[in-house]
């Protein structure tokens, strides 16, 4: 009985430990007057590691956080550059290490600490799993850490279960105040922009939002609630807002590395934006019950479009036809497609539908949609304004492909006609996507097109126009040579214009013709997404989002759906291109462990003892018969 009972009480014991964590509290003690709490992240960035940045910006982060005496510390992500390897994780976290041994160290995984294939080098050095709970403060604050990488194998989608776990978790806290975290930014104007796949973690009784990814300083107001983008603790700086500001940011800062400090107290959460010179730049308090009060530095005003896109970076954009429901009747047939769409045979001018499709590109990590437009007056121009006007609240961008070159020769006079038309109705919205400061335009050509229709072409530029020009043969001899190439042939696979673009496309499937072109393979559709991804080409491309007639959509269908909602073409370019990996950790559902409520102990083991003396009381005694 000893043996068992010694089993027993461990047991029980090691339960209760693991289900407690956050800053020792005494045997029945209040929830404290105030806490201070350190918030960091995309931080790691030390000697031994693989991070390019300086070692000294994160030294002096760290100094910084540690001054104010924190209860805890908390990471918004990306806690070891370029990856999550061992060394690295050892490397970069050498300035937090007391904090992490002291079991006060809250971590949130980002993308680059995944990017070694395993989280566990984090994990293990951490001591807590990828998505968590932590109490703090003795029920003054919930902390609510979400892993929003799409290799967590428990899921980062709205349908997973991570999702429901957290969502569980939120309804159970009995908290005064709650805080959630994400790597990915729920809402930010910085270079990723807005992650609307994260908003499933968006829950009405969620007090204050934490994110980095975005290397800047932001705090936004959507919806009521309080947006914190935090990516300033010592990877290095970009600049935010180059889109222009999405309507919420309040206040931004890309030219101080830095941290957040939150003061918590029963009736109020001080939120303090801090650089490393010690000085608060900005601040705002949010009162149980009263809202939230702004000081400090405010955001200038946004009255004119972002000036373009990172040309350091990849822009990813779909191909996208703006022409239902009348696309679903052609030929004689309908619905004119093979397939099953899961939005139904839908209209694209209905603002739900598009604002859906826009966050399933988003899902799938595409910047922006390359819409079909066939001149003035046309259908798809009257339904321009409904695309842009759902990219409210997102940093998702819309540039244009003209269609009318497909069909005649317009001349250069009606091509600057159709230009300024262009850049006075939609290039001079924020949403629109530009390069080098100038607005974007993808041309269709025609199958007899050749160095002539270049030619047409190349007073674009005067006009303020980027042209992306479709390839033909002999292409790259022609004199006048536009801002790029770019290969429309979605029967074809992965087609890479060198030094331009790469294109992808799922298949090719006609509803009008006997057998597919280029039939559905997921194996070959994610080896063209690494493809793509190491061409490290200025334009990756997807033929296409919804063009149904020829079957070439990625958009969700009943053939390829998956349990993310977005099927499974944009699951493989969520992940790009990775298959998923089961690991041990789907099963790991703990908190970090930290000094347990000793109270809670006690109880837990009078309870054990009272069940095996029941069970020794109850056995029947040898020799009787029942």
């Amino acid at each position: 009985m000893s043996i068992r009972l010694t089993r027993a009480v461990a047991g029980i014991l090691l339960a209760l430990t693991l289900s407690v964590s956050g800053p020792a509290a005494a045997v029945g003690e209040a929830p404290p007057n105030s806490l201070t709490l350190a918030v960091i992240g995309d931080y790691g960035c030390q000697p031994g590691s693989t991070c390019p940045g300086n070692p000294a910006n994160e030294l002096a982060v760290a100094d910084l956080v540690h001054s104010w005496r924190p209860q805890a510390i908390i990471t918004v992500g990306d806690n070891s550059y370029e990856n999550g390897s061992a060394a690295n994780v050892a490397a970069d976290q050498g300035p937090y290490v007391p904090d992490i041994t002291a079991g006060n160290f809250y971590p949130t995984p980002g993308n680059h600490d995944w990017q070694n294939g395993s989280i566990e080098p984090s994990t293990g050095f951490f001591r807590s799993p990828p998505h968590y709970v932590a109490h703090l403060g003795n029920g003054l604050v919930d902390l609510f850490v979400t892993d929003m990488n799409y290799q967590d194998p428990d899921g980062d989608g709205a349908n997973s279960r991570q999702a429901a776990q957290y969502q569980a978790n939120v309804e159970a806290s009995r908290a005064t105040w709650k805080i959630t975290t994400g790597h990915q930014a729920f809402y930010s104007s910085g270079q990723h922009g807005s992650q609307t796949y994260t908003h499933w973690a968006i829950l009405p009784a969620i007090d204050l939002f934490l994110s980095g990814h975005d290397h800047d300083f932001e705090h936004l107001q959507i919806g009521g609630k309080p947006f914190v983008v935090n990516g300033v603790g010592g990877r290095n700086l970009i600049t935010v807002c180059r889109f222009g500001c999405i309507p919420g940011s309040i206040w931004h800062d890309d030219k101080h590395f830095g941290a957040v400090r939150l003061t918590v107290t029963p009736q109020t959460l001080t939120v303090d934006f801090v650089t490393v010179q010690g000085l608060v730049v900005h601040s705002f308090k949010v009162t149980k019950g009263a809202g939230v009060e702004t000081s400090g530095t405010p955001a200038a005003p946004q009255s004119t479009p972002a000036i373009s896109v990172d040309p350091s970076r990849p822009i990813r954009a779909a191909f996208y036809y703006p022409w239902f429901p009348e696309g679903w009747t052609q030929q004689g047939g309908h619905p004119f497609t093979r397939y099953h769409p899961a939005a139904g045979l839908y209209d694209s001018s209905n603002p739900s539908v598009i604002k859906n499709q826009i966050s399933a590109m988003q899902y799938g990590g595409i910047d922006a949609g390359i819409a079909s437009w066939w001149g003035r007056g046309s259908r798809t121009d009257r339904r321009m304004s409904a695309l842009f006007d759902a990219t409210d609240e997102t940093t998702f961008r819309w540039a244009l492909m003209y269609e009318p070159e497909s069909h005649a020769n317009p001349t250069a006079t009606q091509i600057e006609s159709n230009l300024r038309y262009i850049e006075s109705q939609y290039a001079s919205q924020v949403s629109y996507l530009r390069v080098d400061g100038r607005f974007v335009v993808f041309v269709y050509g025609g199958a007899n097109d050749g160095c002539n229709m270049a030619k047409r072409w190349a007073g674009a530029r005067q006009i303020g126009a980027y042209v992306m020009l479709k390839i033909f043969s002999g292409y790259q001899r022609c004199a006048n040579q536009p801002d790029g190439w770019y290969q429309y042939s979605p029967d074809a696979g992965g087609v890479s214009v060198p030094g331009n673009s790469f294109t992808i496309s799922p298949g090719f499937a006609k509803a009008s013709e006997s057998a597919p072109r280029l039939s559905r393979d997921l194996a070959r559709w994610q080896e063209d997404i690494r493809r793509m991804i190491a061409s490290k080409a200025r334009f990756q491309l997807i033929s296409t989002f919804n063009e149904w007639g020829e079957g070439t959509a990625v958009e969700s269908a009943q053939e390829w759906s998956s349990t993310s909602g977005y099927g499974l073409y944009l699951d493989a370019l969520h992940r790009a291109g990775s298959p998923t990996k089961p690991s041990a950790l789907s099963a790991v559902r703990r908190a970090p462990t930290t000094t347990p409520n000793y109270l809670l102990v006690v109880l837990g083991l009078l309870a054990g003892l009272g069940v095996l003396l029941l069970v020794v009381l109850l056995r029947p005694r040898a020799g009787r018969k029942p």
